[in-house]
């Protein structure tokens, strides 16, 4: 599958099963109500560490799941043996793989994070080092003042009272930021869908992920474009439609669409491109277990 049909056939994925973004946004809400109701109790050390604790397990547990139906909902989607109409009719079925999900990825999620916050703060070191060899030390004082500004026009407007000379710093450090973060996506695109077609451990996932990489350089580059510049047109949209309620939850679930978007589309790319395990998994339409999906005909007749 090449990148332009792999982006067509995740827009109408998506679309057909809006379900994906629904967990998503159920689980924004729980975690927003979970923190809002601890900021208004008061709480020791102890408390803090085991409520932190509870929403970073909650927080893989989410993932765990959500992934899993991102994959079976492109197994569903690509088996031609179910017609359009059933799938539309069983495409909201595909939540059941969700909680499966969490009890067979819990364990290998968790190692994958672990591992991604080892690298990362790692990575972070010797980042801060460079960056201040190249521009100088951040500034604290924009950091401190960014973190008590909550809205873009506030920004914006402490932007523009910001002289060039104090501006040129700050600016070449978002740069270099964003720079490094998207060579940490690039690198790492494949991880996740590694994990769930070829192998549970984190390792060797991690492994398989940079053996794809390197044999679909120009594909990943490709698509990496594509989803930054994706990710920005929804920014600025985001930032255009805040000045009303009704536009700003618009640009809310577009956000929750481009998400399960990218996520659909990196699983789809790896799913069809990738080892044969991978494939034939897709084109099986068989779950984990050898189930047969939610389109399957044997289910209806069940």
């Amino acid at each position: 599958m090449n990148i332009s049909t792999a982006i067509k056939s995740t827009f109408s994925i998506v679309w057909k099963n809006l379900i994906l973004t629904q967990p998503p946004i159920l689980f924004l809400l729980v975690m927003s109500l979970l923190i809002g109701g601890f900021n208004r109790v008061a709480a020791n050390n102890s408390v803090f560490i085991i409520f932190v604790a509870s929403l970073a397990f909650l927080s893989i547990a989410f993932l765990a799941g959500w992934f899993n139906m991102v994959k079976k909902t492109i197994a569903f989607e690509l088996d031609e043996s179910v017609s359009s109409e059933d799938k539309a009719v069983k495409s909201f079925g595909l939540v059941k793989y969700f909680f499966p999900g969490v009890g067979e990825y819990f364990l290998p999620i968790l190692g994958l994070i672990l591992i991604f916050i080892i690298f990362s703060l790692i990575g972070s070191f010797f980042v801060l080092k460079l960056g201040v060899i190249l521009f100088g030390a951040p500034d604290i004082e924009f950091i401190k003042k960014s973190l008590e500004i909550t809205t873009a026009p506030e920004m914006q407007l402490y932007l523009n009272s910001l002289s060039e000379e104090k501006l040129l710093p700050i600016l070449n450090w978002f740069m270099y930021i964003f720079a490094v973060q998207t060579f940490a996506q690039f690198i790492l695109m494949w991880w996740v869908p590694a994990m769930y077609y070829k192998t549970k451990n984190p390792f060797i996932s991690l492994w398989v992920n940079f053996k794809f990489l390197c044999k679909n350089l120009f594909p990943t580059i490709g698509i990496l474009m594509f989803l930054v510049v994706l990710n920005i047109m929804i920014s600025l949209i985001s930032s255009v439609f805040n000045t009303n309620a009704f536009l700003s939850l618009i640009s809310f679930l577009l956000f929750f669409f481009y998400v399960a978007y990218y996520v659909v589309l990196i699983f789809l790319y790896y799913g069809q491109n990738g080892e044969s395990s991978a494939k034939d998994y897709i084109n099986s339409g068989d779950d984990c277990d050898g189930e047969k999906l939610a389109g399957d005909s044997s289910s209806e007749e069940n």
